[in-house]
């Protein structure tokens, strides 16, 4: 994927893993049970810097659990 015109400053990516293939996030239910998509986050961080092109090799985590802010396990 390629980002045009981001403001400078340090950003990270956050998406999920599409497992029914509908290209929308599913938070699952609970009758049936069905457990939600995983939701994976960039390990590392990007620098975004005025005129600079910048190139990373993401890696994600699964989040050990959906809320925000919580542990990301590799």
């Amino acid at each position: 994927y390629v980002f045009s015109d981001m403001v400078p400053g340090t950003y990270y990516l956050s998406g999920f893993a599409d497992t029914d293939g509908d290209g929308k996030w599913f938070a699952g239910s609970l009758a049936p049970y069905r457990p939600s998509e995983p939701i994976l986050d960039q390990v590392d961080t990007v620098e975004v810097r005025a005129r600079w092109e910048a190139v990373s090799e993401v890696r994600f985590g699964v989040r050990s659990s959906h809320q925000e802010g919580a542990k990301v396990e590799e």
